[in-house]
């Protein structure tokens, strides 16, 4: 105990006469920080990287928590996590329910949140030395404005900024409680909000309590570190525990959308599959120049050929933790979306601090100083190569809210409540809940992702049917069994009535663009339309119930009257208000096809409901006619 306190303040004479109190440090990092970060903002075009899609999709889910009672992105249903951000979408979900907050206000207000607390957390990690700690977050704001990649993402609206943010703090309050020789165990409550960043960040968090603990148990002796790690546990698993609970899986529905299994890829690392490695060394050498990796050379100087303090051994031990794993995460995890580096960007934050870190405590002598200014120069050059200008990333949501605007005025020039809608960029068409959505992405949806092309292709043609679909580039070739099924052609019209966009995919031409279903039109013959204009003027179970029994009396199968199921979804939300819900769920239950008109209605609250359809779908879907 003695030998950790008194490392505390390694430095004598000047370095002190700077002598600021916590809090003022922190503030004072903070305010630099941002200075900074906000000056290099305005110099780039705020389209390229603020407001991206896939960030709307979390803010989505929150909203339809606030105002639908249950967490997914259909105000009718189903209950489903197509997100990977908890701590983003709890943070939304209290500003939504609050105030009202929109998506916009609330991605700028987290951007300059985390950017504060980025710098008051540096300030904080060399907090015994205020004379080094302000001219070290100066250096280091002007560093990470540099790296593009890290600058763009932290201000793109997406969870990044949280992780720079709370993995930060995680060292500071390690480091802190190092130093100190005491750690107090509510404060577990850091490293626990860092490892819902994303549901994925335990893999940086308990390495690292790892890693300290062992350090604990060398230096100090005592159990304190243990009885933090383990508060620390009892969170994460009871954080869990109720996401397992409520959505029925640890495994969010994006790993399954997007093909993510970490003991595939475990596998591979075991068997060492050629193809498994030569991917992941090539993430893993992309991500260590784009995040600036090529900054750890200026650690040389200040550390070789002198003895390295407990104080900074133990700065570079907490860091080196969390840049090794994130260096790591592609053997573990695969390319990211959207960018392959995106689920790293907090290595920058880890290179520009162990560099401070290094050089905390470094008194120039002339061989060192030497070396010093030779590995800057080369540290400069590196940068300079391999170096790029903020460039735009996918995905903006401008673009796709235009699709959404389409939507809307389809829904009500065909007076359509709640229409259901296909598309592949599922944010702000999701979040302003004026839309059911099929989502072509996969991330939306429990069922599509689940299915191969010719059977999600029957799926989405004789069951989900949407009303609207809008699909382009890869995602029109991706959905070819779908949008080039003939019953496609069949049913669907090209929105404008005339023009019919295609695009080529595999040597054949596929729909592209904006379709409509014929069989939802205002004044459409048919059992189906006649249905939704009744049900939308008097929603009821009783009538529901009537149309099950009058279809099936002459249906040939469960597809034939699924017009029924989907015309109740696009009420559910009355429905459910009017108490009703039950007696609708009794209505499919005693139905001579139950499975997905129950899929459909208790999706919201049962998030095993696609497990019931599934199997019954594939059991009843014979090849395509």
């Amino acid at each position: 105990m003695m030998e950790a306190q008194a490392r505390v303040m390694p430095y004598p004479g000047w370095r002190h006469r700077l002598a600021l109190p916590p809090f003022w440090l922190a503030m004072a990092g903070g305010l630099v920080f941002l200075l900074v970060f906000q000056w290099r903002y305005a110099g780039i075009d705020p389209g390229m990287y603020r407001y991206r899609d896939d960030g709307i999709i979390t803010l989505s889910h929150a909203r339809n928590w606030v105002d639908f009672g249950f967490i997914g992105v259909n105000p009718s249903g189903e209950r489903i996590e197509a997100f990977s951000t908890p701590l983003q979408f709890l943070l939304y979900a209290g500003a939504y329910a609050l105030a009202g907050v929109g998506y916009q206000a609330f991605m700028d207000a987290q951007t300059l949140a985390c950017t504060f607390a980025l710098g008051a957390m540096f300030a904080l990690l060399f907090a015994e030395a205020s004379a080094f700690a302000l001219p070290a977050v100066l250096a280091a704001a002007l560093t990470l404005t540099q790296l593009s990649v890290f600058l763009i993402w932290h201000g793109s609206g997406m969870e990044n900024a949280l992780t720079h943010a709370l993995l930060l703090a995680t060292a500071v309050v390690l480091v802190r409680g190092g130093l100190a020789g005491r750690l107090d165990p509510r404060w577990a409550v850091v490293p626990f909000l860092a490892s819902i960043t994303r549901v994925e960040s335990i893999y940086h968090v308990a390495p690292l309590l790892l890693v300290f603990c062992l350090y604990w148990h060398a230096k100090v002796g005592d159990g304190q570190a243990r009885r933090f790690a383990a508060w620390f546990g009892v969170l994460w698993l009871a954080f869990n525990a109720a996401r397992v609970a409520y959505f029925g899986s640890l495994m969010p529905n994006t790993a399954v959308a997007q093909g993510i299994s970490v003991g595939d890829r475990l596998i591979e690392l075991v068997t060492l599959s050629p193809l498994y490695l030569d991917q992941s060394f090539a993430l893993a050498r992309s991500n260590f120049s784009r995040h600036g990796g090529y900054l750890l050379l200026l650690v040389l100087p200040f550390i070789v050929l002198r003895q390295v303090s407990t104080g900074t051994a133990l700065r570079l031990l907490v860091l080196g933790s969390l840049a090794v794993t994130a260096l790591a995460a592609p053997f573990v995890f695969g390319p990211a979306r959207l960018d392959p580096a995106r689920t790293t960007t907090q290595l920058a934050v880890l290179v520009v601090a162990m560099v401070a870190a290094a050089a905390f405590e470094w008194r120039a002598r002339r061989a060192e100083s030497y070396a010093l200014v030779l590995v800057g120069v080369v540290v400069f050059l590196l940068h300079e190569y391999m170096a790029a200008p903020p460039h735009a990333v996918c995905c903006s949501a401008k673009g796709f809210d235009a699709t959404r605007q389409v939507f809307v005025r389809f829904g009500q020039n065909e007076g359509l409540v709640r229409p259901t809608v296909a598309n592949p960029d599922l944010g702000v068409v999701s979040w302003h809940k004026q839309v059911n959505v099929v989502d072509l992405g996969f991330l939306g949806s429990t069922v599509t992702p689940r299915l191969d092309g010719p059977a999600s292709a029957e799926y989405l043609l004789a069951y989900a049917a949407p009303d609207i679909v809008e699909t382009h580039g890869y995602w029109s070739c991706r959905h070819a069994a779908f949008l080039g099924d003939r019953r496609f052609a069949e049913r669907y019209m090209p929105l404008d009535g005339a023009t019919a966009a295609t695009q080529m995919c595999d040597g054949r031409h596929v729909p592209t663009g904006f379709w409509i279903r014929k069989d939802v039109l205002r004044g459409a013959a048919g059992p189906e339309r006649a249905f939704i204009d009744a049900l939308q003027a008097q929603p009821s179970a009783v009538r529901i119930a009537a149309e099950l029994r009058r279809c099936e009396q002459d249906a040939a199968g469960p597809a034939a009257c699924a017009y029924v199921a989907r015309a109740t979804y696009r009420l559910l939300p009355e429905l459910r208000a009017q108490g009703q819900q039950e007696s609708v769920a009794e209505a499919f239950r005693t139905s001579r096809w139950p499975a997905f008109g129950l899929f459909l209605v208790t999706g919201a609250r049962d998030a095993h409901a696609w497990r019931a359809f599934l199997p019954a779908f594939q059991q009843s879907a014979g090849p395509s006619p």
